[in-house]
């Protein structure tokens, strides 16, 4: 009997835990917090390497992570900005929930934290940098790309990613 709850709690754990080209759709679980601290420029050389890209592929399309962070949009984190663009892959593109929701989620913590947005992007090779500009590219809903080309060539940020930032806002803007 207790040999068949080990393998049933492992099961479940193993699927929760895993996201490889899967999607997570329910809005019942809880994010996975990555243990870093929320300084940006963090030493992460003690941090096993192995953890760390199996908690950063369990992030790939979990929809409570992007809940969380629009539903506390005015109180989050370097850390939080950092973990919510982890979610987002290429292989969440046939979710419509998830890609419909982050992207409207994206261009508010975009607007709201536009320093902070770009720093995460230039810092942490885990994201997606080529599919999150894309995403900023092809909006969902309507947005204010002059407001929006303003507040990122006022705030501070790596030139490089301001520019494809700034080029994706005006591609979306044809």
């Amino acid at each position: 009997m207790r040999a068949l709850q080990i393998i049933l709690i492992s099961c479940a754990l193993g699927s929760f835990v895993s996201c490889k080209g899967k999607t997570k759709n329910s809005s019942d679980i809880e994010p996975i917090k990555i243990d870093q601290s929320s300084d940006p420029n963090h030493d992460m050389s003690s941090t096993n390497s192995v953890d760390i890209e199996n908690q950063q592929d369990s992030l790939k399309c979990n929809i409570s992570i992007i809940h969380k962070t629009d539903s506390e949009i005015k109180e989050i984190t370097y850390q939080d900005i950092d973990i919510f663009l982890c979610t987002f892959s290429k292989s969440c593109s046939r979710n419509i929930e998830f890609t419909e929701y982050s992207n409207e989620v994206l261009f508010k913590v975009l607007e709201l934290y536009p320093s902070l947005f770009m720093k995460c992007v230039e810092l942490n090779s885990e994201i997606e940098k080529e599919y999150i500009f894309s995403e900023l590219s092809s909006p969902l809903y309507d947005i204010n790309g002059e407001k929006l080309k303003s507040i990122i060539q006022q705030a501070e940020g790596s030139p490089d990613i301001k520019i494809r930032i700034i080029q994706s806002i005006e591609k979306a803007m044809e």
